[in-house]
């Protein structure tokens, strides 16, 4: 946990200030929530909407969307209050991508703005430090880590930063320095244990061995349940171990060495350590024993690899030398056993085999590059360079341009589909067509037209004069008619006093004033119907004459648009193919420097054996000249 996602860190110190204005809002619209758990992220007043926007999809892990929204907001200057914020958390998702060289301008364009606030400068120049650090530029990172002491940071930030300086110091050979800074440390984070650490080897290297054993011993007997303490623990405990065997304090060594876990990461070299304490007494016999046990374990490992030489040195010390000649062939043995191993992996990585291995990576913009270590050539040696931050940053630019080229394949893929439809297009527009014009032109439109403004004006004239039987039924209508006719009938026979006329008359004004009382009762909704299915004939009669205006439009556009997507479509084609040469000829650099490195690891492994090799055969040589020697006479030489 010597690093900490630099994402999570960042979002926690930009969200500081929106704390305080979130804490006075109304209790109603927040209520109270429990308290957060270790690792989670502040709360935030956002008075920007597209900053909100943006850290929604920060949230959702959506890193790149984020940045884009960021960038989009930034340039249009819709960020008047969270600039400073959006801008250190555009520069925290580019560190977190990789793209270091960005990330750093970006913090330095903010450290160049007049007047920035020291809250900001300090962040800037923290995570500055941080990229620095991670990225072996030890120089840049004490220059930044050290400026971001306006005493803004958060405790827990402050004591990664002071224990980040630390280190770099450290790694600059400036031991003593980092003591000083280290010593009066009281900061009770999760950082205290490996300050503490630091402290200790830091005063060891600067020549105060007593105080730095002192620090490591405190810690290396410090009783701690969780496994990353106790990992530390064994760290302390092997780093004080060997500094007593450069002492020549051979028991404090083997105490001390003792403490170290037997199934710890640490053990191998509390064993190896133990053996040379003990050698270094004089008690080779004692030597033996753990130098034994080392050399039945995974020959991978550096300190198993030490003990195929030391088990020979202890024998012939002990006077064993037949044991100790063949103790150094089973090491040459092993040593060439190994050494083919390392250049069959080395051949192997050069002729593709790490891409392969890493083919199927998941693509999680943002987190690191999750290996198959079983699956990478000689994976087992390739533990730290896999968790290095230069080889972690080529990797992802690798998995990036790999997913790049894997879209544009799916892009031309999706322009063949897209041809096929135009093509289909295309024939549809000249099978149809023909079809849909004669069946326009087999219905009079216009009549049509005409038929509905004339049926308007009916029962427009209707309502206004209250033609009741207009608007009747076809059967009410027809015994109106009927009706009229026979009071015309009685009206030509003028008047009579014949009763049969008079009977008639009275018949028909009776059946019509029952009918008029029909017709009149339903009026008005008949009225109503008659203009709402005219609204529907109108409308209908609109998306016809539409239609009939783009069949009629598209005889001479739709080819004209057919041709004019064809011809984007070739035009992308050629452009995708370019875009794809170059993106896959970047993936194969990427993966030349992303194997050049783990070959370069592996040969910095052939090298050490190959150094064995040279010290096996030396004193295998030795071993033999002994033996060959004449022996001396008993009295001594003749003079």
């Amino acid at each position: 946990m010597k690093m900490r996602a630099a994402l999570g860190c960042l979002v926690g110190l930009l969200l500081l200030t929106g704390a305080a204005s979130a804490g006075r809002r109304s209790v109603l619209l927040n209520p109270q929530l429990p308290p957060p758990g270790p690792g989670a992220l502040r709360s935030v007043a956002v008075r920007d909407l597209p900053y909100g926007d943006a850290l929604y999809y920060f949230y959702l892990g959506d890193y790149e969307t984020a940045l884009e929204r960021l960038q989009f907001a930034d340039s249009a200057g819709r960020l008047p209050h969270h600039q400073d914020d959006a801008r250190l958390l555009m520069g925290g998702i580019e560190l977190s991508l990789g793209d270091y060289t960005e990330a750093a301008r970006i913090f330095s364009e903010v450290l160049d703005r007049p007047a920035v606030p020291d809250n900001v400068r300090d962040r800037a120049h923290f995570y500055l430090g941080r990229m620095w650090y991670r990225r072996g530029y030890y120089a840049q990172a004490v220059d930044n880590l050290s400026a971001a002491t306006h005493g803004t940071l958060p405790a827990d930030f402050d004591a990664e930063r002071r224990l980040l300086l630390a280190e770099a110091l450290l790694a600059g050979g400036r031991d003593a320095d980092a003591a000083a800074l280290l010593e009066h440390w009281e900061s009770g984070s999760v950082w205290r244990a490996y300050a503490e650490f630091n402290l200790g080897v830091a005063l060891v290297r600067s020549g105060k061995f007593e105080q730095g054993a002192q620090v490591l011993d405190a810690l290396g007997s410090r009783v701690v349940q969780d496994e990353e303490g106790q990992a530390l623990r064994d760290q302390a405990n092997v780093a004080l171990g060997y500094g007593f065997v450069q002492q020549h304090r051979s028991a404090e060594a083997v105490a001390v060495l003792a403490r170290v876990r037997a199934s710890g990461p640490q053990a191998t070299k509390a064993l190896l350590g133990a053996g040379w304490a003990a050698s270094d007494a004089g008690n080779f016999r004692e030597a033996l024993a753990p130098w034994l046990e080392l050399r039945g374990r995974d020959l991978l490992d550096p300190a198993v690899q030490e003990s195929y030489l030391a088990v020979p040195y202890g024998y012939s010390r002990l006077g064993a030398e037949a044991q100790a000649v063949a103790a150094y062939e089973v090491a040459l043995t092993e040593f060439e056993a190994e050494t083919h191993r390392l250049d069959e992996s080395i051949g192997a990585i050069r002729n593709g085999g790490l891409a392969k291995a890493l083919e199927d990576t998941p693509t999680n913009p943002g987190a690191p590059v999750p290996v198959a270590v079983t699956k990478v050539p000689a994976g087992r040696y390739l533990y730290r360079l896999l968790a290095r931050d230069d080889f972690q940053a080529a990797l992802s630019n690798w998995r990036d341009l790999n997913g790049v080229s894997k879209r544009l394949d799916l892009r031309n893929n999706d322009v063949d589909a897209f041809a096929e439809l135009i093509a289909y297009r295309q024939h549809r527009f000249e099978t149809q067509l023909p079809g849909d014009l004669a069946a326009f032109d087999r219905h009079d439109l216009d009549g049509m037209v005409q038929r509905r403004t004339d049926l308007e004006a009916r029962v427009a004239e209707a309502d206004d004069h209250a033609d009741l039987a207009a608007l009747g039924t076809p059967r009410q209508r027809t015994i109106w008619a009927e009706l009229d006719r026979m009071e015309e009938l009685v009206d030509r026979a003028g008047d009579s006093d014949d009763p049969d006329v008079e009977d008639i008359a009275e018949r028909v004004d009776l059946l019509k004033g029952f009918l008029y009382w029909e017709l009149s009762d339903g009026f008005k909704s008949r009225v109503w119907t008659a203009r709402k299915r005219l609204r529907d004939v109108n409308h209908l009669l609109r998306e016809a004459t539409r239609s009939a205006s783009f069949i009629k439009t598209a005889r001479t556009t739709a080819p004209a648009k057919n041709a004019a997507f064809a011809q984007r479509l070739n035009a992308l084609r050629p452009r995708i193919d370019q875009i794809h040469t170059r993106a896959t000829a970047l993936r194969d650099r990427e993966m030349e420097a992303v194997a050049e490195l783990a070959v370069r690891e592996l040969e910095m492994e052939k090298t050490r054996i190959r150094d064995y090799v040279l010290q096996a055969r030396y004193s295998l040589a030795t071993l033999y000249d002994r033996a060959s020697a004449p022996a001396a006479p008993k009295g001594g030489p003749v003079k």
